[in-house]
C-alpha cells in the first residue's frame, strides 16, 4: 500500500487497483502509483476509486471489471487499460452502448508510461468520480427531503384548502380578498410540493431512449400550460431526437412556465408596468442541427444575470424558488445534452439544447 504525497492525507488519497498479472510489470506501476495513490492489487473484486489494468491481463480480469456493483457501491468506477505499441483493441470497449451503457473502458494509455500524463489522465477520471459521488449524494438527500414534503406538508396543506372552501362562503364580501390571497399562498405552496417532488423523481437517470418527435412533445407540453393570453409557435414538427419522452416534457414544460411567468414583466426597470404579469408573450419552438430551441419575445434576461440563471437554485428574487431551470438542468445533464442562455432575436430569452443526437 501506498500514501499520497501530493498533499493529501492518506484517508483522503484516491485508491487506485493494479491489476497486472506479471510481476516485474505489476512493481514497476505500483513504484510509480505510489508516489500520488494508495495502491492496491486484490484482485477479487472491484475495491478502488479507478481501476488500472494492462493488455495483457485485461481478459483475466474482466470479470471483476464487469461484475455489477452491490447496492452500496458506486455505479462508477473508472477502467483504465495500459495498452503496449501494436496491440489490436477492440473498439467496443470504449463506445456507449445503444441505450447509453457506459463503454467498459473509460481511458487507454499507451507504453511505455510516462508518469506526468499518466497522472494528468488518472486524476481526471478520479475527479469524476468525486463529482459522480457527491451528485448522488446530493441525490439522496433531495429523496430524502421530499419525502418529507410529500408526507408532512401535503396533508396540512389539503386540510387548509378544504377549510378554507367551508369558510368561503361564510366570509363577507367585502372580505373576500382575504380568501383569494390565502387560496393563491395555498396554491403556491402546492406548486412548490410539486416542483421538489419532480426534481428528486428524476434524478440525473433517464429511462429508455427513443425516437421522439420534438413537435408533438412540445404540443402535449403546452396543452398544459395555463397561460390563456401567450401564443405557441411550433416549427419542429420536422425534428426527431433520441430522448426519455417524459423527461422532454418536463422540460418543454418547465421552459414554456418560466417563460410566462418571468418574461412578460414590466419591459424595462422604472416602466409603468414593471413587474405585472399580462401572459401576452409569444413562445417558439425550432429545431437546429444538433438539438433544439425555446425562445419568447418578451422582458428578457440582463447578459450580467444569464449564466447566473443557469446556476443550480438560483432564483431571480421575485418569489420563484428557482426549481423549475434546476429540473431542466437536471434532465438536460441525465441525457448529456448541453443547455445555454442567450437573447433571442425579438430581444427575449432563448434557451438552446445541443449535443442531442438527431434522427432522420
Amino acid at each position: 500500500m501506498g500514501v499520497s504525497n501530493t498533499g493529501g492525507s492518506a484517508d483522503t488519497a484516491a485508491t487506485v487497483q493494479l491489476l497486472v498479472d506479471d510481476d516485474a510489470n505489476r512493481e514497476a506501476l505500483q513504484t510509480i502509483l505510489e508516489r500520488r495513490y494508495v495502491v492496491t492489487t486484490d484482485a477479487s473484486e472491484l475495491s478502488g476509486d479507478l481501476v488500472l489494468v494492462d493488455d495483457r491481463s485485461f481478459a483475466s480480469s474482466r470479470d471483476v471489471i464487469e461484475t455489477p456493483d452491490d447496492e452500496d457501491r458506486l455505479e462508477f468506477t473508472p477502467v483504465v487499460l495500459l495498452r503496449r505499441a501494436g496491440t489490436r483493441l477492440d473498439e467496443s470497449l470504449l463506445t456507449t452502448g445503444p441505450s447509453g451503457e457506459r463503454p467498459l473502458i473509460d481511458e487507454v494509455v499507451d507504453a511505455p508510461v510516462q508518469p506526468t500524463i499518466l497522472f494528468r489522465r488518472l486524476d481526471n477520471l478520479i475527479t469524476r468520480r468525486r463529482q459522480f459521488e457527491l451528485l448522488q449524494n446530493q441525490n439522496e438527500q433531495l429523496e430524502a427531503f421530499a419525502d418529507v414534503v410529500s408526507h408532512d406538508l401535503r396533508n396540512p396543506l389539503q386540510i387548509a384548502t378544504g377549510r378554507l372552501e367551508l369558510l368561503e362562503s361564510s366570509v363577507p364580501t367585502d372580505e373576500q380578498v382575504h380568501v383569494e390571497e390565502i387560496q393563491t399562498s395555498l396554491e403556491r405552496m402546492e406548486k412548490i410540493v410539486e416542483s421538489m417532488l419532480t426534481l428528486a423523481q428524476r434524478g440525473n437517470d433517464t429511462g429508455a431512449l427513443t425516437p421522439v418527435s420534438v413537435g408533438d412533445v412540445a404540443d402535449d407540453a403546452w396543452a398544459v400550460i395555463d397561460a390563456p393570453d401567450a401564443t405557441f409557435v411550433n416549427s419542429a414538427a420536422e425534428t426527431t431526437i433520441l430522448a426519455d419522452e417524459d423527461q422532454l416534457q418536463t422540460i418543454f414544460e418547465n421552459l414554456f412556465r418560466n417563460a410566462v411567468e418571468h418574461g412578460t414583466a414590466g419591459e424595462s426597470a422604472g416602466s409603468e408596468t414593471e413587474g405585472t404579469l399580462t401572459g401576452a408573450i409569444e413562445i417558439a419552438v425550432s429545431g437546429i442541427e444538433d438539438g433544439f430551441v425555446v425562445e419568447d419575445d418578451g422582458a428578457g434576461i440582463p447578459p450580467e444575470k444569464r449564466e447566473r440563471v443557469l446556476e443550480r437554485g438560483y432564483s431571480g428574487g421575485d418569489g420563484g424558488t428557482g426549481l423549475g431551470l434546476d429540473i431542466v438542468l437536471t434532465v438536460v445533464e441525465a441525457h448529456g445534452w448541453d443547455i445555454t442562455l442567450e437573447e433571442s432575436d425579438a430581444g427575449g430569452t432563448q434557451f438552446l439544447v445541443t449535443g442531442v443526437t438527431r434522427v432522420e
